[in-house]
């Protein structure tokens, strides 16, 4: 139903940068939707994932352009350094939305007015992505179960009283 209502705005409108943004923030959305059907039924068949060789400096790319209006928005400064023509085996569907969920839950959880940072470079056969935000407090009990899945900090023992 967004993209039905983009594409009569667009027609209303004209094309922008705005409903460009719009259009690929739904998109993706609706692929990340369709991708945790498919982890859900991975999980209870054990499905193969179909891997293939792309660019995954060129993935990283498209997805960090998508985040560039939600950084001016929030007024955070948003960083990236991506090494060009690294390429990768892998799923491409499966790396585009690792980066999106980085990248989100970087922006939710950065400190007001803060800095998230997204590389991707190579050392040898190895391929580095890193995100890094500033947050301004996690509990050191909390730290190993930030990487566990669904797992949220409770928002009480996230804020810090001075």
């Amino acid at each position: 139903m967004i993209l039905a209502d983009l594409d009569i705005l667009q027609m209303e409108d004209g094309n922008n940068e705005w409903i460009q943004d719009i259009r690929l923030q739904a998109e993706r959305l609706t692929g990340m939707t369709n991708s945790f059907v498919s982890l859900a039924r991975m999980d209870e068949k054990g499905e193969h994932i179909n891997r293939i060789d792309f660019s995954i400096s060129d993935v990283a790319e498209d997805v960090v352009h998508s985040y560039k209006a939600m950084a001016i928005n929030q007024e955070k400064t948003f960083l990236y350094m991506i090494t060009p023509k690294i390429t990768c085996f892998a799923n491409e569907n499966s790396i585009r939305q690792l980066f999106t969920i980085l990248l989100d839950n970087a922006f939710e959880y950065c400190s007001d007015k803060g800095e998230i940072q997204f590389s991707l470079t190579q050392t040898g056969n190895i391929v580095i992505i890193s995100v890094k935000n500033n947050v301004e407090y996690i509990d050191e009990k909390q730290l190993d179960k930030i990487f566990d899945r669904f797992y949220r900090v409770d928002a009480t023992s996230a804020k810090v009283s001075r």
